[in-house]
């Protein structure tokens, strides 16, 4: 090999050097983005599994909020359809 060929392939070598280096620092980036992102998205999911928790939890209070009510209005009925036959009766003068 002539002097020329030798520089002409060291210089190609230590050009690929280099790109293997750039590669290796734009690999190492992506990994911290990506590792970035990965931590971001279980935050997102804690955040949303708390939400989903108080959300369960209205829900509970609503159905008993609904049941509560459904039940007072059980008892208002009733209670109507005892004082009209408390209005009927005691209009006829018949208690027993």
């Amino acid at each position: 090999m002539t002097q020329n060929a030798l520089m002409s392939n060291v210089a190609a070598i230590s050009e690929m050097l280099q790109e293997v280096e750039l590669n290796e620092e734009e690999t190492k980036h992506a990994i911290l983005e990506a590792n970035q992102a990965g931590n971001d998205i279980l935050v997102k999911v804690e955040e949303l599994k708390e939400m989903t928790a108080h959300a369960m939890e209205d829900n509970s209070k609503v159905v008993y909020i609904k049941h509560y009510c459904g039940t007072i209005f059980v008892f208002i009925s009733c209670l109507k359809r005892y004082l009209f036959f408390l209005q009927y009766v005691g209009g006829r003068g018949d208690f027993c």
